[in-house]
């Protein structure tokens, strides 16, 4: 276990009159059941985060699984759902153009891409949430510490680069670095809370 980035996912909507994540929990409780929320498929980062948010705000919508990513965000581009928690990858294109708003980003901090959208976890009552993906890379089992801290020393300097950190934010990704002992402990917590999301969204294998 050597390092680590992250992506974000995003509370992208379309034709949703709400322009803050408030505005979406104030209109979800007003009428329970009747906003859409996209995703990429059952099980996925998009539909567990989808569930974690009801769950922590009080909440009731409509998952509205796809096939991929892209049918889901063409979907929302059509209007035919008001919400997503879209990979920020996938999205930033229309969210640049002005066709998408984006009402936060689902990380810890605000993405220093988007600098001015708001957490999810500022809106009050949702401190805490926080739904990041992640990419690692790990080392056989048994390998030697002195190589594993190496290979970690080394992916950390590469992507400190500048011309990295570029690569990488034009796919809205923000590189971590963390250390092989860190990266142990982000994946103890990661495997606890996503255990928790899947019984909470009810998701199951097909």
């Amino acid at each position: 276990m050597i390092a680590l980035n992250l992506y974000w996912l995003s509370l992208t909507s379309f034709t949703l009159p709400a322009k803050t994540v408030a505005g979406v929990i104030a209109l979800a409780k007003d009428k329970p059941d009747t906003l859409n929320f996209a995703s990429g498929g059952i099980g996925t980062n998009q539909h567990l985060a989808g569930a974690l948010f009801m769950h922590m705000s009080g909440t009731k919508m409509q998952h509205i699984p796809y096939k991929g990513d892209a049918p889901a965000v063409s979907e929302l581009l059509s209007g035919r759902v008001q919400l997503m928690f879209a990979n920020l990858a996938s999205i930033l294109p229309y969210v640049k153009s002005g066709m998408l708003r984006m009402l936060a980003v689902t990380s810890r901090e605000r993405s220093p891409l988007f600098p001015d959208v708001p957490t999810v976890a500022e809106t009050p009552g949702m401190s805490g949430f926080e739904v990041s993906g992640w990419h690692g890379l790990f080392a056989p089992a048994g390998t030697p510490q002195a190589v594993v801290h190496k290979l970690s020393a080394e992916v950390i300097r590469i992507l400190e680069t500048a011309d990295m950190k570029e690569k990488l934010a034009s796919q809205g990704l923000e590189p971590v670095g963390s250390t092989p002992e860190e990266f142990a402990a982000f994946q103890r917590n990661e495997t606890a809370k996503w255990a928790e999301a899947v019984k909470i969204s009810g998701a199951k294998m097909e």
